[in-house]
């Protein structure tokens, strides 16, 4: 089996996780290790919308389509293309950032983007901003942002590399970054992971 082939497939079976993860309403760093980050709000609203249009796509060609074999096969292939786009968007539910005792660990449609320990943090501030509503990098400033844009500013006191991965090149990104703004639906947990006592 080939690289690529085996790359495919282990993406393959994290998206489904994330999907049944979803439905569960779990995460996969639910535990005492790994203290999730969340950043849910507006995540599912485009693939809702993609949802209804999808639906309607399929009435319609089931109407003007006179072949059945047709008509059920284009149905089986937008349900599974749907399939795979919603959990492209979930899995940044499924899969959230984290924080363990030393580090905070950032991560973007499943997989580790960057692993940043606590003491090369020099500063957390709570600023929304709206001018990326995605994973963007401008200057030395990496985007993690969600449909709302971001919420946590992360300074840090020397460049960390990071690495993001995406399907098409355009999204593919790795630089050193000082800075990170991210989107969380609760900014005082990181601050306060980074407070407790024994960190």
């Amino acid at each position: 089996m080939t690289g690529r082939t085996t790359r495919f497939l282990r993406n393959q079976g994290r998206a489904y996780r994330a999907v049944w993860l979803w439905l569960r309403r779990r995460t996969d760093c639910d535990g005492r290790e790994r203290a999730p980050l969340p950043g849910t709000q507006g995540v599912l609203a485009m693939p809702l919308a993609f949802l209804a249009a999808t639906l309607l796509e399929m009435a319609v060609l089931h109407i003007l389509i006179p072949w059945a074999w047709l008509s059920v096969s284009l149905g089986v292939l937008s349900l599974w293309s749907l399939l795979l786009l919603f959990a492209m968007f979930v899995a940044d539910i499924a899969y959230p950032h984290y924080v363990t005792d030393r580090a905070l660990v950032l991560r973007r449609g499943g997989r580790e983007i960057a692993t940043i320990a606590f003491d090369r943090i020099a500063a957390v501030a709570e600023h929304r901003r709206y001018n990326h509503t995605a994973t963007a990098l401008d200057g030395d400033r990496l985007f993690l942002a969600g449909p709302d844009g971001t919420t946590v500013d992360v300074t840090l006191r020397e460049p960390v590399d990071i690495r993001v991965e995406s399907p098409l090149p355009s999204g593919r990104i790795s630089a050193a970054v000082t800075r990170i703004s991210l989107f969380l639906d609760d900014p005082a947990q990181l601050h306060g992971a980074r407070t407790r006592p024994g960190v």
